[in-house]
C-alpha cells in the first residue's frame, strides 16, 4: 500500500519518464476524482451525457479513489501518469493532486468543475494570508486552463480561487443541479427517501447539513457539535430530523442524544434526493443554501460566532449577503426558526441573481458540448 507522499512521488516519476514519448492524443479524455470510488455530481452528468456521443475516435478513461489518503497502487498510479499525458482533455471536480504537481502538455486542457454552486466561503488562492490557506509557491488548485461557475457573478471569485484568468472562468451552470430543476425528479426523490427512511409523507422535515470546521480534511470537526437535536426534536412533535455532516467528518461519534426521529443520514451520497425530501434547510456556512434556494426550501442559518469563521476560512462578499432565512444559534431558537422559516425576498432575489443565474437546467449540455468535447478535438 502506497502513502500519499510516496503515490505523489511515484506519479511524478512516472509521468516524466513518459513525457518524451507521448503527447496528447485527439479525443481521450481523462476524468479523475480523489472525492469517491466512482464518479459522481458534476462527473457523473458529464459522463452520462458523454455517453449519449456517437464518436470513434472519442476515448474516456476514469480514475477514481474515495479520498485523498485512500491508497491508488503502483498499477493505477502509472496509469494515472500516462492517460494525464496522453489526454488532450483532463475534467476534475474538486481537488486531484498529482495532476497540480506536474507541468501538463501545454496542448491538453485541464478542466475544473468544481463541485459547488455559487462562492460562499472562501476556496483556493482566494484563502491566501489566512489560516490554513495555500502558502507561497503551493501548487493546489493551480494549471486549470478552464473552470464552470454557477453565474455570471461569481466568476471573478472563483478566478481568485484557481489563479487563472477571470476570461477562462465560464458561467455555465453547475452539470449537478439539472435535476433540480425537473419536478418529477424532486417528487419522485422526495417519495422514495421518506419511504426508505419510514417518514409520514405529511411530516414535516428538516435537513441539517452543516460544512465542516477546521483548515481541511485532515483537522475537520462537525460544525454544529454544540447543539443536541434530540432537545430541537422534542420541541417540533411530530418533525423528523435528518442529519447530513460534511463528508470530512466522517466517522465522528454524534454529540447529540440518540432521538426516534432523529435520523443520521451522513453516511448516504444523495444530499440532493435528501434536501427534495426536506421542508427546512438548516446549515451554517455551507454552500448547500444555494442547492436549497434552486428547489424553494426556506433556509435556517446556525450562526453561533460569524465573526470568529469569517476571520479564520473568509467569505467571498458579504456575510449579510447571504442570509435570506432567520439565523439561530441554540435549541430554542432553533425550534422557533424552523416553526415559521421566512424569506426575506429582497436578499433571496439578489443572492439568486448572483449566484445561480445561469443554472436553470441544461448546464450539463453547456459543459459537454461548449467546453469538454471541444477541448478533447470533437465536434470541431
Amino acid at each position: 500500500m502506497f502513502s500519499m507522499a510516496l503515490s505523489l512521488g511515484l506519479f511524478i516519476v512516472a509521468y516524466r519518464a513518459i513525457s518524451p514519448f507521448a503527447g496528447p492524443r485527439r479525443g481521450r479524455i481523462l476524468f479523475a476524482t480523489d472525492a469517491a470510488p466512482a464518479p459522481r455530481g458534476n462527473l457523473a452528468c458529464v459522463l452520462e451525457e458523454i455517453a449519449k456521443i456517437d464518436a470513434n475516435d472519442l476515448d474516456v478513461y476514469i480514475s477514481a479513489r474515495k479520498s485523498l489518503w485512500a491508497a491508488r497502487g503502483l498499477g493505477k498510479t502509472v496509469r494515472l501518469a500516462y492517460r494525464a499525458r496522453t489526454s488532450s482533455a483532463i475534467v476534475i471536480d474538486d481537488y486531484v493532486p498529482e495532476l497540480n504537481m506536474v507541468r501538463l502538455h501545454p496542448e491538453t486542457a485541464f478542466i475544473q468543475l468544481w463541485h459547488a454552486s455559487g462562492a460562499f466561503k472562501k476556496v483556493g488562492f482566494a484563502r491566501a494570508g489566512l489560516p490554513g490557506g495555500p502558502r507561497k509557491g503551493s501548487t493546489v488548485h493551480r494549471g486549470y486552463t478552464t473552470a464552470i461557475v454557477s453565474a455570471e457573478g461569481v466568476r471573478e471569485p472563483y478566478a481568485t480561487a484557481f489563479a487563472m484568468p477571470v476570461e477562462n472562468v465560464k458561467a455555465t451552470g453547475i452539470p449537478k443541479t439539472d435535476r433540480l430543476f425537473d419536478a418529477f425528479w424532486v417528487s419522485d426523490s422526495r417519495a422514495s427517501v421518506r419511504l426508505e427512511l419510514g417518514i409520514p409523507s405529511d411530516a414535516r422535515v428538516t435537513l441539517v447539513a452543516t460544512t465542516f470546521h477546521g483548515h481541511g480534511q485532515p483537522t475537520a470537526t462537525v460544525g454544529a457539535d454544540h447543539i443536541d437535536w434530540s432537545v430541537v426534536a422534542d420541541g417540533l412533535p411530530g418533525d423528523f430530523i435528518l442529519v447530513k455532516n460534511h463528508p470530512f467528518t466522517r466517522g465522528i461519534a454524534p454529540t447529540y442524544s440518540p432521538h426516534a426521529r432523529v435520523i443520521d443520514v451522513t453516511e448516504r451520497d444523495d444530499i440532493d434526493e435528501i434536501m427534495a425530501a426536506s421542508d427546512v434547510v438548516v446549515t451554517d456556512f455551507s454552500s448547500v443554501i444555494f442547492d436549497a434556494a434552486m428547489l424553494g426550501k426556506p433556509v435556517v442559518y446556525l450562526f453561533d460566532d460569524t465573526m470568529r469563521y469569517e476571520a479564520s476560512r473568509g467569505f467571498f462578499f458579504e456575510a449579510a449577503s447571504y442570509v435570506w432565512g432567520p439565523t439561530a444559534s441554540d435549541e430554542k431558537s432553533l425550534i422557533v426558526a424552523i416553526t415559521r422559516p421566512t424569506i426575506n425576498r429582497a436578499v433571496f432575489d439578489a443572492s439568486y441573481e448572483r449566484h445561480l443565474a445561469a443554472c436553470d437546467g441544461h448546464a450539463t449540455e453547456r459543459v459537454v458540448h461548449d467546453i469538454v468535447l471541444p477541448a478533447a478535438g470533437i465536434g470541431r
